[in-house]
This record gives structure tokens, sequence and C-alpha cells, in this order.
């Protein structure tokens, strides 16, 4: 009797009866949960899980529900190409979930080696084995994917049998997420910031975080701060927004361009993780960390270790630099002009 696998269904059966309903949760929070279960039977360097809305195959919406261990995280851009690729007739029909390893020297898997999603995605990142899985929906309807990704070939019958065993609970998880009601998401925006404060450029339905004066304040100090950038995370009463601020290119060097966008953390990064990774990016030491957070340097010492296997990063260095090149820090409202100098970069 497989102890852990039996242990690990009766965790995703739960997590499939808590998955989101009605409301403004997407289901994230569940999606992280799941693929930390599914570390623990089927090890990888990156997995990811994806949900996949009703209708013709290559013109449905998709999106990420949680990633882990990808240096570019398994982002939506990523789960749409995905859905663009030639394999996925071939991966329907297989049983058990096909391996790229175990498919080498066959056609199928030749042919995914050579795709440009494989050389894209896969490839840079040194990944050569992986698994996915498809899961459906009540009327056999394509509702997700559940992928893992290995550096080593590491994907055979057992992980196999592991991963088919547990389908049943994994298609009703991504199938409560892909029906859950979702609350109407703030859109993207575009302004620009001078001395008076942030201004919506013209034509753009900003949302309300545009007009917050905090957000101007923080972003001020780039304006002093000539040929720098800043990508950053802000936190608008429980929204996340992606912020990415930099000198207007049409001659104006008092005056910003500043995007944001709603989003949710990469790599299933917690708000905590977040705020442990920008002090990390920032050099600060664990004792140091801990005195800024109010937390145990015990406390500060997990979190560095669950943002390293999140982000699969090698060491804390690593960590920080992944950081700053993919901007996920984060924009605090109460940030000092030294805290965001910290998190500048150049252009």
């Amino acid at each position: 009797m497989d102890t852990e696998l039996l242990t690990a269904a009766a965790g995703l059966g739960v997590l499939a009866g808590s998955a989101p309903g009605p409301g403004p949760d997407d289901g994230t929070a569940v999606g992280s949960t799941v693929l930390g279960l599914l570390a623990t039977l089927i090890p990888s360097d990156a997995s990811a899980l994806q949900v996949v809305g009703a209708g013709p195959s290559r013109s449905v919406s998709t999106r990420t529900l949680a990633s882990r261990g990808f240096a570019h995280h398994w982002g939506d851009a990523v789960a749409a190409d995905w859905m663009r690729t030639p394999d996925l007739d071939y991966l329907r029909a297989a049983w058990p979930p096909p391996t790229l390893s175990a498919d080498t020297g066959r056609r199928r898997g030749d042919d995914f080696l050579e795709g440009s999603f494989y050389r894209q995605h896969l490839a840079p990142e040194g990944f050569v084995d992986g698994m996915s899985v498809h899961l459906v929906d009540a009327d056999g309807a394509t509702a997700g994917f559940a992928h893992f990704s290995a550096r080593t070939p590491r994907f055979g019958p057992a992980e196999q049998a592991r991963a088919g065993a547990l389908v049943p609970v994994l298609n009703a998880v991504v199938t409560r997420a892909r029906n859950a009601t979702t609350a109407p998401r703030p859109q993207a925006a575009a302004a620009f910031l001078d001395a008076r404060g942030l201004h919506p450029l013209p034509g753009t339905d900003a949302p309300a975080v545009v007009g917050d004066p905090r957000l101007a304040r923080v972003l001020s100090t780039l304006r002093a701060a000539p040929g720098r950038r800043l990508g950053a995370w802000w936190d608008a009463g429980g929204t996340w927004y992606r912020v990415v601020a930099a000198p207007e290119p049409a001659g104006h060097p008092d005056r910003l361009l500043v995007r944001v966008e709603p989003g949710e953390l990469p790599c299933g990064l917690s708000r905590r993780e977040l705020d442990v990774l920008t002090c990390v990016a920032a050099g600060m030491s664990n004792a140091d960390i801990a005195g800024r957070l109010a937390i145990s340097v015990r406390t500060v010492h997990t979190h560095v270790d669950a943002v390293r296997w999140k982000t699969g990063s090698a060491s804390r260095v690593h960590a920080a630099a992944w950081a700053h090149r993919e901007g996920v820090l984060h924009l605090a409202p109460d940030a000092s002009a030294d805290d965001v100098r910290l998190l500048l970069h150049r252009l």
C-alpha cells in the first residue's frame, strides 16, 4: 500500500472541496498547496498547475493557478503558449501520462524536443525531462494540466503511476477553480509622474491605485535617480499590482512613465516571503531582516529556504539577482527614499 499516495490524495480531496466558490478568491493559494503536496510524491525541479477555460482548445482562456521552480515563472503567457503546441491531442490520448525521457526516441518525443515551446521555455533552464498530466471536467473536456520538469531524467513508471492515480482528485481541483465566479479584475493602466503627482494618461480607465498619493510619494525617489528604473509589486487593499516605472523617453527628464497591472505574485510567493525576498535583494542579513520584520531569525531562515525552493534559486545570492532581474520586490507604502533606492536598477 502506498501510504504517501493515500495521504496526499486525502489532502487533495480536502482541497478539492475547499477550492474557490463564488467570490474574489481565484484559487491561487489552493494551487500552491496542491503543488506542495505533489512535490512530496513526484519530486521535480519545477512544477505548475494550469487551468483551462471551456471552448476550442486553441482559443480558450488559460491561466496558471500556481507554479514553482521556474526561473522565469510559468505564468499565464507560458500557459497560453502551451495551448498552441501541436502535442495536445497526443497528450489527451496518452496513458499513463507520458514523459520526455520515456518518449525520447519515439516520433512524438522527438517532435516535442525540436519544437518551439521546449526550445523557448524549457531548454534554456536546462530541463531534460518532463511530464504533463491532462485534467478534465465531468464532461471529459479539458479543464487544466499539471506540469513537472526536471534537469535530469527522473520520471519513470513509478512517477507515471502516482500521477495517474491522482488524476481524479486533480480533475476536481482544477474544475472547481475554473468554474469559480471571480470578481472583475482591475485593469492595467499607464500614467506619468511629475512634481504634482501621478496622473493617468489621457483616454485610460485607470484603477484607483493610480490616485494613491502613497504610491506617488515612493515613486518620486526615482525622479531623482536618472538612468534608473523600478520594477516591483504594490499591495492595494489585497490586490497586487505589478508596477514598472522609468524616465519618459520623450525628453522630459522630470517625468516618469508608470505602468500598473494587476496580477498574482509569481512562483506562489506569499506576502511575507515577498517581504523577506525584498530584504535579501537589498543585501540584508537574516538578523537584519528579523529586526526589520519583527520576526525571529529562525523564521527568516525558514522563509529564505521557501523562497529559494519556490524560485528555483541555488542560493540567496541567486534569489536576490532573480528578484532584481524580474522585479519581484515589494514596494511598501511606508518605504523610505533609501529603501526605494535599493530596489532601483540601471536602464
